[in-house]
């Protein structure tokens, strides 16, 4: 299913190449196979506990990290003719050491309480713990292996990009997925309240992304602009936009469609806390009927 959508897609935008980014709920041998049968090249993400190769090879290999970001340092592993780039972030690693902490000293006061009932089951409490002589301790070798992945995530690719390059390409992943869920909640696409108009649904569409993608760029290219003026400073908090407190004119909360003149569109981005700039304004008039060209 996923081949035709990108063959209609590369086809109708006139795309020469196309490099597929997906997240570890895409890997498999059946994809990864359809995928390279029909040309592509892709990045994804690995299973770093579950997949053999990933957890006993490619984590294990010596290798000195480059540093990319301040949050981002990469290397580059080959097995056989298989690419993987490791990825490791200082700052998600201590949080994982912090985390892992909390909870081995709250398992701890759990099993110094007997209460062993509960913990099986648990998770987060499972994988540092070992059944020995019909109790329930903590296995020190469990928390040792937990924590070669602190702070890391492991890619796979069939490209000939540089490394630096599919980190950045395989975070976008997190951007991309906040703008579908501002699409819901900031932008409101739906309900749509023009079933038996097709013209006119399709003008809805077009200005919530039109909306969508003006607010996204901006937010990217104010991000530039603090990089290159605060260099040495750290990455800004991106700005998120802020849901309506009043539904959209295409939204209303009576199942009438709405009557009257249409009022503009109106995305709101809240500045970073670090800019001292007010906040920035999108505003999309929302079309009737999508223009025919």
């Amino acid at each position: 299913m996923l081949v035709p959508i990108l063959e209609a897609l590369k086809k109708r935008f006139r795309i020469r190449r196309v490099v597929l980014v997906c997240n570890r709920g895409m890997v498999s041998a059946a994809n990864l196979k359809a995928i390279e049968k029909a040309g592509y090249d892709y990045i994804v993400g690995m299973r770093m506990r579950r997949n053999l190769e990933v957890r006993e090879q490619v984590l294990r290999r010596a290798g000195r990290y480059r540093e990319v970001k301040r949050n981002l340092h990469v290397k580059e592993i080959w097995v056989d003719e298989r690419r993987y780039i490791v990825c490791f972030n200082p700052e998600r690693a201590d949080k994982d050491r912090k985390d892992r902490e909390a909870i081995l000293e709250e398992l701890g006061k759990k099993l110094g309480r007997g209460s062993v009932k509960g913990l099986i089951g648990n998770v987060g409490y499972r994988r540092f713990l070992k059944a020995a002589k019909g109790s329930v301790e903590i296995d020190p070798k469990r928390v040792e292996d937990d924590e070669r992945y602190d702070g890391k995530y492991v890619l796979r690719t069939s490209t000939e990009l540089p490394a630096a390059e599919l980190a950045e390409a395989y975070r976008q992943l997190t951007w991309i997925e906040r703008l579908w869920r501002e699409l819901k909640d900031v932008v409101q696409l739906r309900p749509i309240y023009h079933q038996h108009k097709k013209d006119n649904v399709k003008g809805h569409i077009f200005a919530a992304f039109l909306a969508l993608y003006l607010s996204a760029m901006l937010r990217r290219r104010l991000d530039e602009l603090w990089q290159r003026e605060h260099p040495d400073a750290p990455p800004a908090e991106p700005p998120r936009p802020q849901p309506a407190k009043t539904r959209w004119p295409c939204a209303p909360s009576s199942r009438e469609p709405p009557t009257g003149p249409s009022e503009p569109w109106v995305c709101v981005l809240r500045p970073s806390p670090r800019s001292s700039e007010g906040p920035v304004g999108v505003v999309v008039k929302r079309p009737t009927v999508l223009p025919s060209h």
